[in-house]
């Protein structure tokens, strides 16, 4: 529940023009790794979500989160690895595709609904 919650406050926080039923889709991950990654289907937003923080503090970090913890698919992201450079915020087609493949289609979905 504290979960559901915390992604109603992001959509009012970041797209509360988007109205009516919203799609996250949660990466599962191997034992012993430090982040996973979550997908805001409607936003087209994508989080790097480190683990093994206090639950309160790691759903916290998707409200405020640091440089690099949120990609935005649209502006975020270039064609090849090489374009990335050392941005500390961009990432390649291929990289991003991996993500939203691992949370789509191997992960978790949670819906809800807003307002």
């Amino acid at each position: 529940n504290y979960f559901k919650s915390t992604l109603l406050h992001v959509i009012e926080q970041r797209r509360p023009e988007l109205s009516g039923q919203h799609h996250f889709y949660v990466a599962h991950y191997r034992e012993g790794s430090e982040y996973t990654y979550m997908f805001w289907q409607e936003a087209r937003l994508i989080w790097v979500l480190h683990l093994g923080t206090p639950e309160e503090y790691g759903w916290m970090s998707m409200l405020l989160p640091s440089s690099g913890e949120l990609l935005h698919i649209d502006k975020d992201v270039v064609a090849t690895q090489e374009e990335v450079g050392t941005s500390t915020y961009m990432v390649s087609q291929k990289w991003i595709n991996d993500k939203i493949f691992k949370c789509v289609v191997d992960g978790d979905l949670i819906t809800v609904t807003y307002p």
